[in-house]
Parts: structure tokens; C-alpha cells; sequence
């Protein structure tokens, strides 16, 4: 359950940078118009809520992990696509993908780590709802410090990296889900 959480701090952070520093990548650094930040959050916001709910059909058929793979997946490809934006509708677009993967992430995460509670789901609900307030405050902080050093572009690629990094934490642990299974089993059996 502990590395599951830390798959969701990973997505934490990764947003957390992300919506720390968009506004000011894309009007200082991108050039854009100074509604984009505005335009960004309505078209992530209108793909992500429809993403959120077929995520959890996709959970059905292919199952939690799948759907984080896929979401971890869009992040990076997204997160490296809007460190070169450079016009409105291509914002426009990578703002979908990154409603998209969000909207993937929200939709099964909290199943995903409760499913590896072993029946004490508040306690994995604890974790889940921990990840993301530690991440967002990771993300807060790493911002301010990576954009001091470099520029908010690198925070973005930052952003990316951390993406892969829940990708990567997600693929190493694959093997719980065999052991998670066999504790279900048991459970329902006794």
C-alpha cells in the first residue's frame, strides 16, 4: 500500500508543478497571450471530468493499474509537448491531454491504492489523501526552487520527469497485484 501511495505522490507533485508554474511559462517564456492560463484550466477542466468517469470503465475492463500506466504515460508525452508550445491552439490541445491524463489518475487512484488496504480502507484512504497534500506541497516548494535555478520551461520538464517517475514506480511493484489478488482470495474464502 506504501508504494502504491508513492505512485500517487508522483502524480501529486507532477500536477502540483505544473499548475505552479503554467501561468508564467506560458505568458514569460511561451509568449502567449495573457488569457492562455485562463483558456488552459477551462479546456483541462472540460476534458478532465468526462475523463474521470471513463476511467473507471476502463478500471472494469483493463484494470486500476492499467489505467495509471496509461495516465502516467499521456503526463510525460504532454508535460514534454508543453515545454515547446509556442501558439494558442497548441496549448489548447496539450491542455487536453493533460486533462486527460489527470482526469485518468483521479478517476481510479484512490481504488487503486485501497484495493492494497487488506481491509483497512481508512487507513488507505489516509495514505491516498496524504500523497497528494505532500505532493502538492513538494510541488509548491520544488517550483519556486527549480525555477530560481533554471526557468519555468525546466520546471515543466520537471514536471515530465515525475510523471515518469510514478510510471516507473507503477511498473517496478506490478508483482502486488499477485499478491494483493491472493489476499482477496483468502479474505472472501474464510
Amino acid at each position: 500500500m506504501i508504494v502504491e501511495a508513492a505512485s500517487c505522490l508522483f502524480f501529486s507533485i507532477t500536477n502540483s508543478l505544473y499548475l505552479s508554474a503554467m501561468p508564467l511559462f506560458f505568458i514569460q517564456e511561451a509568449g502567449l497571450p495573457y488569457f492562455a492560463p485562463g483558456l488552459s484550466m477551462t479546456t483541462n477542466c472540460f476534458v478532465e471530468v468526462p475523463a474521470i468517469f471513463t476511467a473507471t470503465y476502463l478500471a472494469k475492463r483493463w484494470g486500476e493499474r492499467n489505467v495509471l500506466y496509461l495516465a502516467a504515460s499521456i503526463a510525460v508525452m504532454t508535460f514534454l509537448t508543453i515545454a515547446e508550445v509556442k501558439t494558442v491552439p497548441q496549448m489548447v490541445l496539450t491542455a487536453a491531454f493533460e486533462g486527460l491524463y489527470y482526469g485518468q489518475f483521479a478517476g481510479v487512484a484512490i481504488t487503486f491504492v485501497q484495493s492494497f488496504s487488506g481491509g483497512r480502507i481508512g487507513r488507505a484512504t489516509s495514505m491516498y489523501m496524504n500523497s497528494l497534500f505532500l505532493g502538492g506541497t513538494i510541488g509548491g516548494v520544488a517550483m519556486g526552487l527549480v525555477a530560481s535555478a533554471f526557468d519555468y520551461r525546466a520546471v515543466i520538464f520537471f514536471s515530465a520527469s515525475c510523471a515518469l517517475c510514478a510510471l516507473a514506480t507503477l511498473f517496478m511493484f506490478r508483482r502486488s497485484d499477485a499478491k494483493r489478488d491472493t489476499l482477496i482470495a483468502e479474505t472472501t474464502r474464510a
